[in-house]
């Protein structure tokens, strides 16, 4: 079986280059030794591994200092020579690059940005003053401009920097959350004023059409005698002929009404038709209102109120 050698070792900026070289040397070594290259030549085997890592590789080879030229042609020598080089040390300034680049993305929670920075801190050797780096990373990278502005209003320390900004966002949530059960309330409530009008159209359309059938269906002289003469229909009250009321709505209702906050008789309410004074909404008044109640819970969950 033919075995190739790893492709070139070419890790960039945002990967961590000491993993990925452990492992590129761990798949060097594999390869030796499924190719029984493992007792060959230490030159041979320093030749096959800057064949493998690549032209830019070899520039660095050449500038390793040995002891002496024999160190050259040791491929466990030349090992250590590019374990030193890719060690984090080497790599410390391009971490601090990383880390004061870092800005909060836009669908990115704060929780998630601080995570990201504290992570990026470990390898920046920052030592006893990397809270401060992080606050102050914090303070200028948050997406937010209001947010910003509160964070270098005072001198803050790290956990008080969280705390504000764990604030900030569960008052944004909130906000948002009162926003959408305010419009959830006005649609459900024009709804049911839509409701209440077409029933009433419907409760009061089926008695004309009756009355039309009827004054249609009969001659004039059928009429008459079904019912009565003309002078003495015309004579009874409006009130006498549509006295019927349906036995549900005789009944008492002895649950306080939900927008008067009184109880009454059915379509008795003081309310129909007067104006809320506080949202300006018609059908209840101000003591009844959900929004104004709305807003009281609003007010008393906002930390940032």
């Amino acid at each position: 079986m033919d075995f190739k050698p790893p492709g070139p070792f070419r890790p960039s900026a945002e990967d961590n280059t000491p993993q990925l070289w452990k492992d590129w040397k761990q798949q060097f070594e594999l390869f030796l030794t499924a190719t029984d290259k493992t007792e060959a030549p230490g030159k041979q085997k320093v030749a096959m591994l800057l064949c493998s890592l690549g032209t830019q590789y070899v520039k660095v080879f050449n500038n390793f200092t040995f002891a002496n030229d024999d160190q050259k042609d040791d491929l466990n020598a030349v090992m250590v020579k590019f374990d030193t080089y890719f060690e984090p040390k080497k790599l410390v300034k391009s971490y601090i690059t990383r880390f004061q680049q870092r800005v909060q993305a836009p669908h990115e929670t704060v929780a998630q940005y601080i995570t990201t920075l504290r992570e990026l801190a470990t390898h920046c050797e920052f030592g006893a003053i990397e809270d401060r780096q992080i606050a102050v990373q914090i303070s200028n990278g948050v997406k937010e401009p209001a947010l910003r502005e509160k964070l270098w209003d005072d001198d803050l320390s790290l956990d008080d920097i969280i705390k504000k900004c764990n604030s900030f966002e569960q008052a944004k949530e909130t906000k948002k959350f009162c926003a959408v059960e305010t419009q959830v309330h006005a649609l459900t409530m024009r709804g049911r004023g839509r409701g209440r009008s077409r029933g009433r159209q419907q409760f009061m359309q089926p008695s004309r059409r009756v009355q039309q059938n009827n004054s249609s269906n009969y001659p004039p002289s059928t009429r008459e005698s079904v019912y009565g003469p003309t002078s003495h229909r015309d004579s009874v009250p409006t009130t006498s002929r549509r006295s019927f009321v349906p036995n549900r709505q005789r009944v008492n209702n002895s649950t306080p009404c939900k927008r008067c906050a009184t109880q009454h008789g059915p379509r008795q309410c003081p309310a129909y038709g007067k104006l809320c004074n506080f949202c300006k909404i018609p059908g209840h008044f101000a003591r009844c209102c959900l929004k104004k109640k709305q807003n009281v819970l609003c007010l008393e969950h906002d930390p940032g109120a």
